[in-house]
């Protein structure tokens, strides 16, 4: 789990010589998480758009990765990063009275709500 989050770290962090760090590492709210991951799976980005998903990518499944090792979601085999970020784009989409919360904790709260271990 933590190569996996190494990875997820170096990756991101190879796009920011071209982006602007703060914009890209300002991720404090649901807020900001929702700007940044919207129109992940779209086509035609800048080199700036690529940073931010790509943050938003390592985000979102740093904390899926750690949620599923200590059971807190149950994903079924074969469900993908661009799912996870799916579900969370949607549940904020979903919830805006709560995207001024901590960016962590909406998170987990989508995930779990969508791979609940039964």
């Amino acid at each position: 789990m933590s190569r996996v989050m190494l990875l997820a770290t170096l990756i991101c962090c190879s796009f920011m010589r071209d982006a602007d760090a703060e914009t890209v590492f300002a991720i404090e709210d649901g807020n900001a998480l929702f700007l940044k991951c919207q129109g992940f799976n779209t086509r035609g980005h800048s080199q700036a758009d690529l940073a931010r998903f790509t943050y938003c990518q390592a985000y979102i499944t740093g904390i899926a990765h750690s949620l599923s090792w200590h059971r807190r979601i149950c994903p079924i085999s074969g469900v993908t990063t661009s799912q996870f970020i799916d579900v969370v784009v949607d549940y904020l989409q979903r919830h805006p009275e709560k995207r001024h919360g901590d960016a962590s904790w909406l998170v987990g709260d989508a995930l779990i709500e969508k791979f609940p271990c039964e």
